[in-house]
């Protein structure tokens, strides 16, 4: 059986835990004065947390300007790890590869030796590669060693110069 409705003689104050018996016996103004400055307190949290995080730089930050770039980025150890990827690197990626980038020194290495899918050609070889893709899109692929300590970064760069291929082409 369940109740629908509390009547007066349901509860008493004795049954209820002492910090909600301090509060429903204090006066409705309190109780709404307490309240309001709840929800300044609240608020003023929420906007000092916001100004923070405008005026500091977070992991999420990084990543957002990354994701940000028209050009694809991957900074990856030698063993392949992957510290740094962007959503344009990952794109480019499956479009030549048809995979998701798990390993920079693997898909490196696929560019290298021209192991992509169908309708993508490397037309100059390297460590700055021009690949074409099917469609006419050409890219311009550049890796870097990076110095961090006594490790050595690698630092991919896709760019998309398809604009700037094409044009030199009518000019051959």
């Amino acid at each position: 059986q369940s109740v629908l409705w509390l009547t007066e003689g349901d509860v008493t104050a004795d049954s209820l835990p002492l910090p909600v018996r301090f509060f429903v016996n204090l006066p409705w103004g309190v109780i709404l004065l307490l309240c309001v400055a709840f929800t300044i307190s609240l608020i003023h949290s929420a906007l000092r947390c916001h100004a923070w995080q405008k005026e500091n730089i977070t992991n999420m930050s990084v990543k957002y300007a990354v994701d940000a770039f028209p050009e694809g980025i991957c900074c990856y150890e030698d063993s392949g790890r992957i510290l740094l990827k962007n959503r344009a690197m990952e794109l480019f990626c499956r479009l030549i590869t048809g995979e998701s980038l798990r390993s920079g020194s693997d898909f490196h290495g696929r560019i290298c030796r021209s192991n992509l899918l169908p309708g993508c050609e490397v037309q100059v070889a390297g460590e700055d590669q021009l690949l074409v893709v099917a469609g006419g899109k050409a890219f311009s692929v550049t890796k870097k060693p990076l110095k961090h300590g006594t490790e050595t970064l690698n630092f991919l760069v896709a760019a998309d110069i398809s604009e700037e291929y094409h044009k030199t082409e009518e000019l051959l």
